[in-house]
């Protein structure tokens, strides 16, 4: 098998750890951001800075930050700029989209839901002890009809129940996905806009 610098095939989710939404991918382009920095000259870093579209250094900074950690839509002039490879990158993508699969099949015990009293108000209510995701949704089914009001059952990063006032469930899955065109790279909270 190929070796692929700074990724690995092994899931780094073990026994209670958390998990993190795009734990492999941010760790390859923090790592290759790092081995820019350690290897650059400031010419090239003012030459990325100005690729990218930026004259202030300070913001740039900011912003690169932010991209290492896809908390904002980055520039693919970036990625390549720091030494990106699209072909780890789309490998990194598919390690964090298995690790998100298992995630999902590992049985979920909610110990909580937050119910929505009126708009922009929200309450959280104790559920049974040890009881499974299915027998929290058949509870607050009930709760939901019986209050007229919605309730969400959250794991978050995961999946979010929702459960509407006549007891009909929806489920909102976050899988790890990156949209892409010519220019950018979209995290999951720039694709609402699209």
């Amino acid at each position: 098998m190929e070796s692929i610098p700074f990724v690995t095939q092994e899931n780094h989710i073990e026994g209670d750890e958390l998990y993190e939404k795009f734990y492999h991918t941010v760790s390859y382009i923090s790592k290759k951001s790092l081995e820019f920095d350690r290897n650059s000259t400031e010419t090239d870093f003012q030459n990325l800075m100005e690729l990218c579209g930026y004259n202030k250094k300070q913001k740039f900074q900011i912003h690169r930050k932010q991209w290492n950690l896809l908390e904002r839509k980055v520039p693919r002039k970036y990625l390549e700029g720091i030494g990106i490879q699209m072909r780890t990158l789309d490998f990194t993508l598919e390690l964090d989209k298995n690790e998100y699969k298992r995630m999902l099949e590992i049985p979920y015990n909610p110990t909580f839901v937050t119910v929505k009293i009126m708009p922009g108000i929200y309450q959280s209510l104790t559920l049974p002890d040890e009881i499974t995701e299915e027998e929290a949704i058949e509870i607050m089914q009930i709760y939901a009809k019986d209050h007229n009001i919605r309730c969400f059952i959250n794991l978050p990063e995961i999946k979010t129940v929702e459960i509407d006032q006549d007891g009909k469930v929806d489920i909102r899955y976050f899988e790890p996905k990156i949209l892409e065109d010519q220019n950018w790279f979209y995290p999951p909270e720039y694709q609402e806009i699209l």
